[in-house]
């Protein structure tokens, strides 16, 4: 074949910007364990693909878009600015592409106190956008649990959260309650050992006042026996009795006369000393 009549065609620069993530790792579905997405419902999921940068987390692909792209270890899953996925082999798309955005997690090692760039944000929501498009069937409904079930965590945490610090609440009343039961316990042991050194107090006042009160009596009394003596005694007649007595005489029988005799009694006299009292 001649080259005679042949013109080039027209060469164009590429302008736009798409986002882009490198493939680590694909991942086939046990449904499509050799990677033949010809057969079967195309759109089932198909595939998790694992991107190289460390700051994503794995995604699911469909089968149709496995079939129609046939992605490999090494190229690009590629979403445009209407949400359209691709891929794109690694030397095509790195001789075509210069990357403009550093990886999430070096930008945020870089500069942790500033969010994002918005182009990280539509990036994130261009890839869902487009990661959803490519769900349908068992995915759909698999993604729709797995919310629900993260609804349910969530709300599960945050009743598990009040209930924390109801528990809070409750343990500070109680420990204040115990506080104020020992302080209770503390009063009412200081009242029973006041009440204990009162009544000695007063028990030993009263042994004082009973010992007072007997000293005094019987001063009382020994004075009063003492005037009571003095007065008698001043009232007191002395008199004296003498009267005439028999005193039997012991002696030998048959005396002469002046030798007591047995049975024989002398006559004498005694004085007996006596007192009486004026009344």
């Amino acid at each position: 074949m001649s080259n005679e009549g042949l013109i080039p065609m027209p060469k164009y620069k590429c302008h736009k910007e798409v986002w882009a993530l490198k493939i680590a790792a694909i991942t086939h579905d046990d449904k499509f364990p050799d990677g033949d997405y010809d057969a079967g419902d195309r759109e089932e999921p198909g595939a998790t693909i694992t991107p190289e940068d460390a700051g994503y987390a794995p995604f699911r692909v469909s089968a149709e878009y496995m079939r129609k792209h046939r992605p490999e270890v090494g190229g690009f899953f590629v979403v445009y600015e209407d949400g359209y996925s691709s891929y794109s082999p690694g030397a095509a798309f790195e001789s075509g592409y210069t990357r403009i955005e550093p990886p999430a997690r070096a930008h945020r090692a870089a500069s942790s106190s500033t969010p994002e760039p918005n182009m990280n944000i539509e990036m994130k929501q261009a890839i869902e956008k487009a990661i959803t498009e490519n769900l349908t069937g068992a995915m759909a409904g698999e993604l729709k649990t797995f919310l629900e079930q993260a609804e349910q965590t969530k709300a599960a945490h945050e009743k598990l959260q009040k209930d924390y610090d109801y528990l809070q609440d409750e343990n500070k009343q109680l420990r204040r309650a115990v506080e104020l039961r020992r302080n209770l316990d503390g009063e009412r042991e200081d009242i029973r050992k006041q009440r204990e050194e009162l009544a000695a107090r007063e028990l030993k006042l009263a042994h004082d006042t009973a010992a007072n009160a007997v000293a005094v009596a019987q001063a009382e009394l020994k004075g009063y026996r003492e005037v009571t003596d003095l007065v008698f005694r001043n009232m007191a007649v002395h008199n004296s009795i003498t009267r005439s007595v028999g005193i039997p005489v012991e002696g030998a029988p048959g005396g002469n006369g002046y030798v007591g005799t047995m049975g024989m009694v002398v006559q004498t006299t005694e004085t007996e000393a006596t007192s009486s009292t004026q009344g």
